[in-house]
């Protein structure tokens, strides 16, 4: 099998890991460095990488961060359209970048999720505030991950304040519940094929409220909850994602999902927990067999990831 990584680069663990596992495994693998792309438009849209044609590939698992996301995403369109069968769609992975759409998706599926609101207008920061339930609230751009620009505004005034500052650099910000269990940590569940392969809780740093291991929370494999991985491949399915990391809370009115994300980090799992998810990923990808590129939606694959 032709399997190609689009990524920023190699020395991310997760592009390290899926290019060695395809090629332990047999496989022809191809690192597309997005920064190295470039895109014509004639009767229909080419992508070059390193001056070179793409090379013919059959599946390619995007890696697409917060740099230049709409350039990765139309390299993806575009090996998509080429026929190129592609783990998470760029339709699902645009839907989950967006934060209020994917709220807005989770929502309309019945799945629990924070207050939300978006706003941009100045005079309505305190009734956004209000809307959400009060202080403490989240404050977060409406695209990003691994926590970059989410801010925890503790007092009314503090939130504000924050608010002010992201407003003026013409940022879109949400306003959101801040949801916490006993604990003060939250939980991610790496969801494969339909299938949820590990809960992991993660805890905040002393000092911190963000729990992303790249902000230097630790991690800690949980047992199995059912409600709660139950709902993870619900909210992946939501928003179309195969592979999706999903956070969730345990609140005081039960899980809520916070966010799903379409290209979750895994260093910490194989390294603190040694599951090795970059040959579940693989092996997800030998099971995909002749499906066509587009929409996809989990669980038609069949025998992708196990525990």
């Amino acid at each position: 099998m032709r399997i190609a990584v689009l990524s920023r680069s190699e020395e991310f663990h997760s592009t390290r890991r899926l290019l060695e596992q395809a090629r332990a495994r047999g496989h022809e693998a191809h690192l597309l460095q997005i920064l190295h792309a470039r895109l014509r438009v004639t009767d229909k849209l080419d992508c070059f990488f390193d001056g070179a044609a793409c090379p013919a590939v059959d599946a390619v698992v995007p890696r697409i961060g917060t740099f230049f996301p709409e350039f990765a995403l139309t390299q993806l369109r575009a090996l998509e359209s080429a026929g190129v069968w592609s783990l998470n769609s760029s339709r699902a992975i645009e839907t989950a970048r967006d934060k209020l759409r994917a709220a807005i998706e989770l929502a309309a599926n019945g799945i629990p999720v924070p207050r939300t609101v978006l706003v941009k207008d100045l005079d309505q920061l305190d009734v956004a505030i209000d809307d959400v339930g009060g202080a403490p609230v989240v404050i977060k751009p409406i695209s990003g991950s691994q926590g970059r620009g989410v801010m925890l505004g503790p007092t009314h005034e503090s939130a504000i304040s924050i608010l002010e500052g992201m407003i003026f650099q013409s940022r879109e910000v949400l306003v959101q519940e801040f949801v916490t269990d006993h604990s003060g940590s939250d939980l991610r569940v790496l969801v494969l094929d339909g299938v949820p392969v590990v809960t992991v809780r993660r805890r905040a740093s002393e000092g911190r409220f963000r729990t992303n291991f790249h902000r230097g929370g630790s991690l800690e494999r949980v047992a199995t909850i059912a409600d709660v991985e139950e709902l993870a491949v619900r909210a992946a399915g939501a928003v179309g994602l195969r592979f999706a990391g999903v956070d969730l809370v345990l609140g005081k009115n039960g899980p809520q999902v916070l966010e799903v994300n379409p290209s979750p980090g895994w260093q910490g799992i194989e390294s603190a927990l040694g599951v090795d998810i970059a040959t579940l990923v693989v092996q997800c990808l030998e099971a995909s067999g002749d499906r066509s590129s587009g929409d996809q939606s989990p669980g038609d694959l069949g025998a992708g990831a196990k525990r």
